[in-house]
C-alpha cells in the first residue's frame, strides 16, 4: 500500500481504472488522424472559414489536437478529470506518434466559448467575479480526491511529468515532495556557473531553499491553468482545456505555475492570488526563485 499523504482523511477516491481505449488501437488511430483527419481539417477550415484556435477544426463540434508535446498521459488526465465531474472535452480517440510527425494526437469534442485571454476585456466585474468563484470551485473539486499513489509525484498515469517549469524534457516520478524538490535543487546548483551575478544567484538560492522546509498535500493538478486554457461562454467557465501538464503535484504548484514568469502586478497573477483557496505567498516567492535558478534546464 502507498504511504498516505498528510490530510488524506476524508478525501474522495480518485478513479483507478482510466480507460483511453485499447493500446493496440492507438497506432491505428494515429494513422487515421494523420492521413485522413489532418488533411480534411485543412480543407474544412479553408472552405468554411473556421477560425484556427490552436487545434484542427472538424465538423460536428469536434477538434483534433496535435503538437509535439501530446502524450497518452494527456488523454488519461482528460478522462480522469471528466470522470470526477470537471468541464473537460470528451476524449474520442488517442493516436500514438508515427511517421514523420512527432507527438500524439487527440480527437475530442469542442468546448463552447472562447479563451478567457480573448474575452477578458469584454467581461463585466460581476462576470469576472463569477469566473473567479467557478474556478475556485473547480480547483476545490480537484483537491477533494486522494492520490492513489500516496505521496508520489507523477503524471495521472503514474509516469513521467512534463511542464513549462519542469526541468528536462521528461521528469521521472518522485516518491514524495522532498525528493521532487531535491531534483530541482540539484539542477539549480548545477546552473550556478551560468550566473554572471553570484550575489543574485545566492539570493535566489536562499529563497528557493524555503521549499525544502515545507510540506504539502499531493493533489490532482492541471499544471497550466492560464487564461488561454480557460474557456468562457456567456460569462461562465465552460471548460478547462490542454491537460498535457497534469499530474499529482504539491498543492501550491497549480497557483505558482499559473503565475509563472509574470509580474505579480499583472492582472492574471493578481487574479490567481485572489482565487478561493490561495494561501501560498511564501511558496510563490520560493517557487519563483526556484524557477530562476533552474531556468536554463527548461526544455518546453
Amino acid at each position: 500500500m502507498p504511504a498516505s499523504a498528510p490530510g488524506d482523511e476524508g478525501r474522495l477516491e480518485f478513479p483507478r481504472k482510466i480507460w483511453v481505449g485499447w493500446s493496440w488501437l492507438h497506432p491505428i488511430h494515429g494513422l487515421i488522424h494523420r492521413r485522413i483527419l489532418m488533411p480534411f481539417s485543412a480543407w474544412y477550415s479553408r472552405h468554411f472559414t473556421v477560425a484556427d484556435d490552436g487545434v484542427m477544426s472538424l465538423p460536428f463540434n469536434l477538434v483534433l489536437k496535435w503538437t509535439t508535446k501530446v502524450r497518452v498521459e494527456e488523454a488519461v488526465a482528460m478522462v480522469a478529470a471528466r470522470e470526477i465531474g470537471l468541464p473537460v472535452p470528451r476524449l474520442l480517440a488517442y493516436g500514438s506518434p508515427g511517421g514523420a510527425l512527432p507527438g500524439g494526437t487527440i480527437l475530442m469534442t469542442r468546448i463552447p466559448g472562447a479563451p478567457l485571454s480573448e474575452v477578458r476585456e469584454s467581461l463585466s466585474e460581476d462576470e469576472l467575479e463569477t469566473i473567479r468563484a467557478e474556478l475556485g470551485a473547480i480547483l476545490a473539486r480537484m483537491r477533494a480526491y486522494r492520490n492513489p499513489a500516496g505521496r508520489r509525484i507523477a503524471s495521472v498515469a503514474g509516469t513521467s511529468l512534463t511542464g513549462h517549469l519542469i526541468p528536462l524534457p521528461r521528469f521521472d516520478p518522485c516518491p514524495d515532495e522532498a525528493s521532487f524538490h531535491a531534483v530541482f535543487m540539484k539542477i539549480g546548483v548545477g546552473c550556478r556557473h551560468l550566473w554572471e551575478d553570484p550575489a543574485a544567484y545566492e539570493r535566489y538560492l536562499a529563497s528557493a531553499q524555503m521549499l525544502l522546509d515545507m510540506e504539502h498535500e499531493t493533489v490532482f493538478t492541471h499544471g497550466d491553468l492560464r487564461p488561454h486554457n480557460i474557456m468562457v461562454h456567456e460569462g461562465h467557465v465552460s471548460g478547462i482545456i490542454d491537460w498535457e501538464c497534469a499530474g499529482w503535484m504539491p498543492e501550491y504548484w497549480e497557483y505558482t505555475n499559473a503565475a509563472r514568469v509574470l509580474s505579480l502586478d499583472s492582472w492574471w497573477a493578481r487574479f490567481v492570488m485572489s482565487l478561493p483557496g490561495f494561501w501560498y505567498p511564501r511558496e510563490m516567492e520560493a517557487a519563483r526563485a526556484m524557477s530562476a535558478i533552474t531556468g536554463w534546464s527548461w526544455s518546453w
